[in-house]
């Protein structure tokens, strides 16, 4: 949660001193495009599988037995 926070008060308080430098008049509309300028490139990519397509699981040896 405290990432979040973190990771919205970043454009934010761009715009705050964008504004209080007088570089950006207010008030400021906040869209997609502003976000991802304050944010930068993304730094986590979702992957497509949480395990590899070859992976499977082992067969079990014994019966009765956990495996």
């Amino acid at each position: 949660m405290r990432r979040l926070e973190r990771e919205l008060g970043t454009p934010l308080r761009k715009i705050a001193t964008g504004v209080a430098s007088g570089a950006t008049q207010a008030p400021v509309t906040v869209d997609g495009a502003v976000v991802r300028e304050a944010l930068g490139r993304p730094k986590f990519f979702q992957e497509a599988a949480a395990t590899p397509s070859s992976w499977r699981p082992r067969p079990c040896r014994a019966p009765r037995t956990p495996c």
